[in-house]
């Protein structure tokens, strides 16, 4: 596992790739990384700790991979350049998603669902933040 800050407010770093035995990430572990334009989320990925990504303000796109059951409170807030959303599993519930976890994206983003999934995950995004329109 990688540890609580580890890359806090990390300025150098601009793209991630994350190991396959990694399953969870903790909270603010790439918060306030102002260069981070790209993550590569692997497989096996089931929840995203509070602040993860907060304020990771060149982040353009997430692809949120079908093993993920939680998302904590503020983990995408402020990622102001996201734009592409894409959620390929059908494991959250609105009670894993944290408050405001997608709150402050763009407003242009597109955010993309499993169709079976579709109306019940923009219900849930859009009370957490995200700028889905009705």
């Amino acid at each position: 596992s990688i540890a609580k800050d580890a890359f806090r407010k990390n300025t150098k770093i601009t793209s991630i790739k994350l190991g396959k035995y990694i399953t969870a990430l903790t909270s603010y572990q790439f918060s306030k990384c102002s260069n981070l334009k790209k993550i590569t989320l692997n497989a096996n990925l089931k929840s995203i700790g509070k602040y993860a990504f907060n304020k990771c303000e060149k982040l353009t796109s997430i692809e949120l991979t079908g093993k993920v059951e939680s998302i904590g409170a503020y983990a995408f807030n402020g990622c102001k350049s996201l734009k592409k959303i894409v959620v390929d599993g059908t494991k959250l519930k609105e009670k894993n998603i944290g408050k405001k976890a997608f709150a402050g994206v763009s407003k242009k983003a597109a955010f993309t669902f499993p169709e079976k999934k579709a109306t019940t995950y923009t219900k849930i995004f859009r009370n957490a933040g995200a700028p889905i329109k009705k």
